[in-house]
């Protein structure tokens, strides 16, 4: 099969969970005898260009088109769908799997429906929890857990509560958006923020007919959990679209060794270095620990400068905190190896975060916020811990409570369970390909 995976992004330029995923997955498909391409755009370029990673083939389609309001809403499509289209047409492909829609110049519905017009077989994997949720937390109001079933005037409410809207001016704005949407009336267009929180519950409707629209177009919607597949269910997506294939891991497994002597509690941060992986809670937590009894080494590719100049600022007079640049995936997992426990702070709804998986393979327990995409792999106190999202203070105190009794650690060591195989992932998309392609 002529197979296409196309994205925003990919490696060695950017190193995230998508982008692994999409890496895995290819490689697998190739050794499979597939002819296997990776298009993504080629931002602020005007024209094409192409290189091999690890023997893929990876297009980048020229994309010249500058960021505007119209274009960030989706009113307009970038320039560069041409540019995607044409390629779509030289290369005929049996499957066009996308892993990323969005908004802007990005890969997105515009390109959809540019795909569908092909004779190519359609499918989409949602690897992120904005497809149904403009907060990407799934906590009502930031507060309680959400069933991302999207509302209109209920997910304006919450998206004023997580953009600071409250108090008074929530009380003037909310009514008047809830009137001016009865009323059929789009505010946004008056290009100004009132405007923009007074026409927000027209931002909700888009989210919402987005996610209709991507279901009628995909042959199938790849689902990498049981929550998100619960989420589309809700939101009306039929059940015989979607597919649930959940995360493997490539590589092999290492032995889980017992130490029962932990003196200096060794915790690793792996994630891209921006506010969205909530390292700030992370540091906030360890800050108030002595030194000797804890240690932290910081891993992953800073996609926020001001965001990483402020907490290596904050961490200077740490000697116990090091920033360790980036891991090659390939070392992912014996890197881990060197640790205790992993945390992952997160304050946005992890979809089914690779690097849990890749703790569990190097025998670590992980400490992670409690959002659904953790809670699916996590069970709080038998292989890690859940505390409290967006709360530095419960993380400090399940940190201090592992520190005093390292036995638990130990204890959770042994309750880890085999990975699954990134084999069994590929096997899967390869059968479901197969059946989609056969069934033109």
């Amino acid at each position: 099969m002529k197979i296409i995976y196309t994205l925003n992004n990919f490696l060695p330029q950017q190193v995230a969970g998508t982008e692994v995923y999409v890496f895995t997955l290819a490689k697998a498909m190739q050794q499979k005898g597939n002819n296997v391409t990776v298009l993504i755009p080629n931002f602020g370029r005007s024209v094409n260009e192409s290189y091999i990673y690890e023997n893929i083939n990876v297009i980048k389609f020229a994309e010249p088109t500058v960021l505007s309001r119209a274009l960030i809403a989706g009113d307009v499509a970038p320039v560069g769908l041409l540019f995607f289209t044409n390629i779509l047409k030289d290369f005929n492909p049996d499957i066009i799997h996308f892993h990323t829609v969005g908004g802007s110049n990005g890969i997105s519905l515009h390109h959809l429906r540019e795909a569908k017009k092909s004779s190519a077989s359609i499918l989409i994997t949602f690897h992120l929890a904005g497809y149904t949720c403009k907060t990407n937390n799934l906590l009502f109001t930031n507060k309680v857990p959400c069933n991302g079933f999207i509302d209109v005037m209920r997910c304006t409410r919450c998206v004023f509560t997580d953009k600071g809207i409250t108090g008074v001016k929530k009380n003037i704005l909310y009514p008047v958006a809830a009137t001016a949407y009865a009323l059929q009336y789009n505010a946004r267009q008056w290009n100004n923020t009132i405007g923009t929180a007074v026409g927000y519950p027209y931002v909700i409707k888009k989210l919402k007919d987005d996610l209709h629209e991507m279901a009628t177009l995909a042959d199938k919607i790849i689902v990498l959990t049981k929550w998100y597949k619960n989420v589309l269910e809700i939101n009306n997506v039929a059940p015989q679209k979607l597919e649930y294939i959940s995360q493997g891991l490539a590589g092999k497994s290492f032995p889980i060794i017992i130490t029962n002597n932990i003196t200096v509690l060794k915790l690793v941060f792996v994630g891209r270095i921006n506010e969205s992986k909530g390292l700030h809670l992370l540091l906030q937590a360890i800050y108030e620990i002595p030194e000797e009894r804890i240690m932290l080494d910081i891993f992953g590719p800073v996609t926020d400068e001001k965001y990483a100049d402020q907490w290596k600022s904050f961490t200077t007079a740490k000697k116990n905190i090091k920033w360790m640049g980036v891991i090659e995936p390939s070392y992912m997992v014996s890197t881990l190896t060197n640790y205790h426990l992993l945390c992952l702070p997160s304050v946005i709804c992890e979809m089914s975060p690779l690097v849990i998986q890749e703790a569990f393979a190097a025998g670590v327990p992980v400490l992670a916020s409690n959002v659904y995409g953790n809670a699916e792999q996590i069970t709080d106190g038998e292989n890690g811990w859940l505390f409290k999202f967006n709360d530095s203070n419960d993380l400090k105190n399940k940190l201090q409570l592992l520190i005093n009794e390292p036995l638990l650690i130990e204890k959770a060591r042994q309750h880890i369970t085999p990975v699954k195989s990134f084999d069994t992932v590929a096997d899967k998309h390869e059968k479901l390909y197969k059946e989609i392609v056969e069934a033109v």
